[in-house]
This record gives structure tokens, C-alpha cells and sequence, in this order.
């Protein structure tokens, strides 16, 4: 659980970057975390993207092999969270941008 876990919060930090940097939001005039790595290490956007996908993909197997093991009620509840973690970042109107 724990790995299927830090896999969705990988992978939705991974989405995260990818979506800042293709809107902009992360550039080298403005950000200067060092950790921006499609900004200052020159990843490229489609290798963050694929890492990103090959994350949640990791969650979900996992996802199903524990409720195989436990309760099936763990496969919607593991879907919600991959759900939220793009819907917190993806286009068209990312939660993360929204002001409350």
C-alpha cells in the first residue's frame, strides 16, 4: 500500500511539472527552485509525461493486486485518488490554479 501510494503522489508531481511547464507557469526567467528539472536539466516534456503515466499504471497493478488480497472496494477508492491527482493539475482547469 505504501508503494501504490507513493506511486500516485509521484506520478501526480510528475503531471504537475509537466502541465506548469507546458502552460509556462514554470520557465527559466521565473522559477528558480533547482528541482524543476524540464526547466533547468533539459528533461524532456514527453519523458516526464511517460514516467508520470508509468506511475499511475505501477498504482493501479498494485492497486488490484492488494484488493485481490484484501476487499475489491480498494480498486474505486485507488481510481478516485489517481482521478484527483490529475484533475489537481491537468488542463483544461487545474484545482491546483483555482483561488478559494
Amino acid at each position: 500500500m505504501l508503494f501504490a501510494t507513493l506511486a500516485v503522489d509521484m506520478g501526480t508531481t510528475g503531471f504537475n511539472t509537466y502541465f506548469d511547464f507546458r502552460r509556462g507557469t514554470d520557465n527559466k526567467e521565473y522559477t528558480k527552485e533547482s528541482g524543476k528539472v524540464l526547466v533547468h536539466d533539459g528533461v524532456s516534456p514527453n519523458s516526464a509525461l511517460l514516467i508520470s503515466a508509468s506511475l499511475f499504471l505501477i498504482a493501479a497493478v498494485l492497486d488490484l493486486y492488494l484488493a485481490s488480497m484484501t476487499s475489491w472496494h480498494l480498486i474505486p477508492a485507488g481510481g478516485i485518488c489517481m482521478v484527483v491527482g490529475l484533475i489537481y493539475t491537468a488542463d483544461p482547469f487545474p484545482i491546483s490554479r483555482t483561488l478559494w
